[in-house]
């Protein structure tokens, strides 16, 4: 029997580790980079998040779940190599696509996020580095969803610690020298495209699998089954940003300041959370083909306890020692008991939400999720418009909190439907 103790184990270090990377390494270019030229390597980093939905789905979990379908179905060695490799080709011309696009309309693009620049940031010369970097890693990156497939989730775990450590190695060495902004872009992305180079190459390697063209027949449907988790990704992304932009569009920087400061803690809680559920992912997709629905029964229960345990006592926390913590992160000293108490709410909501879209994802039942993102999308936008005025953060948080009660109700009544009946509805 498949044992998940040591998977989730090395998920949530690697997970632990990668923020911890990329905290020290903003803490490095926040005193090392001008504040002109952090505000662009931010902006940067907020870009490459969008750039990642280029794929059109097909990096997501619908690769993933496809795999273990033919693994526990047809048993067809060949047929997952073909499926793969059709998955890397179709990325790769959708990545050569979209970089024709942004070498084509990066000036412009360029001039309308940043402004004039100043000559110490050469972002022209830099913008088609970072974009051949961002969508040459696209592809290269489907090695995630193929360690995950073939439950080597400790192998991606060890590449995820290698790929954190290396990124803050560079960006140390880079600050301890000159922190030149140029060579910051440069060391940061080309170590990302070669771990990603060599995780796709040590997964080829550990299923012997020669390169092919695919089976093209298959496009349609590989489209058709990954578009819907392609959308599922930008409507959950824009569910998740709009609190923050709904705070700024209120208020500006200085209403926001605050907010942000304790919403970096909600997203490392649900970071780190989500880090737990993925190797669940796979588990739940393989013994859902394999009709083991007990199983899949018992570890959700006992996800969903350890879900609303932790999160209601890392809201506590929050609640309590919100203040030292944010005093010995920034130096700064906050009063905004509201709005700590309503994120917490929020993100113990999140939380248990996740832990339900984690097994139906594993099931590819995501047209209904979809729908009720969609809607939540809305009613975010609608009651924060009109709380927001009334009573400030607090009430945009809780315009969220209400956003994302239809969703939650959703998946709990889907759940229970596909482990009573076996089938999605």
């Amino acid at each position: 029997m498949y044992i998940l103790g040591r998977p989730l184990f090395w998920s949530s270090l690697a997970k632990c580790i990668g923020i911890l990377s990329q905290y020290g390494i903003i803490t490095l270019l926040s005193q090392g980079l001008s504040s002109f030229a952090f505000g662009v390597w931010a902006v940067l980093m907020q870009l490459a998040m969008f750039v990642s939905l280029c794929d059109l789905g097909i990096g997501g979990g619908a690769l993933r779940n496809a795999l273990i379908e033919l693994q526990k179905v047809s048993c067809d060695q060949e047929a997952e190599k073909k499926l793969f490799y059709l998955s890397f080709w179709v990325v790769g011309m959708i990545a050569c696509a979209v970089l024709f696009l942004g070498l084509w309309c990066h000036p412009w693009m360029t001039k309308l996020l940043f402004g004039e620049l100043p000559q110490d940031i050469p972002l022209s010369k830099l913008m088609p580095l970072f974009l051949c970097s961002l969508l040459l890693r696209l592809p290269l990156s489907l090695h995630a969803s193929g360690f995950y497939a073939y439950h080597e989730i400790t192998v991606k775990s060890y590449m995820e610690i290698i790929e954190a450590l290396l990124l803050f190695l560079g960006v140390y060495v880079v600050y301890i020298s000159s922190c030149n902004f140029s060579l910051v872009i440069i060391v940061y992305y080309t170590l990302l495209v070669l771990m990603a180079a060599f995780g796709l190459y040590l997964f080829l390697h550990r299923r012997c699998w020669r390169v092919c063209w695919g089976s093209w027949g298959a496009c349609k449907s590989l489209f058709k089954k990954h578009l819907t988790f392609w959308l599922q990704n930008v409507v959950s992304l824009a569910l998740f940003s709009l609190m923050p932009l709904c705070v700024s569009a209120l208020g500006g920087a200085a209403l926001a300041g605050e907010y942000f400061l304790v919403y970096r803690i909600c997203t490392l809680c649900l970071g780190i959370h989500f880090a737990i559920l993925n190797p669940l992912w796979s588990a739940y997709c393989h013994r859902f083909y394999a009709q083991k629905y007990e199983e899949i029964r018992w570890w959700h229960q006992r996800a969903f306890v350890c879900t609303l345990v932790g999160f209601s006592v890392a809201s506590l926390c929050m609640i309590v020692w919100y203040q030292p913590v944010i005093f010995f992160w920034t130096r700064k000293i906050v009063s905004c008991k509201g709005v700590v108490v309503a994120l917490g709410i929020w993100m113990t909501l999140y939380g248990v939400i996740n832990c339900f879209s984690v097994l139906l994802n594993a099931v590819t039942a995501v047209k209904r999720q979809l729908v009720f993102l969609s809607v939540g999308a809305c009613i975010q936008l609608f009651l924060g418009a009109l709380l927001g005025p009334a009573y400030g953060v607090v009430g945009i948080v809780v315009a969220a909190i209400i956003a994302l009660v239809p969703l939650l109700f959703s998946n709990i009544i889907e759940v229970q439907s596909v482990l009573r009946r076996g089938r999605v509805s």
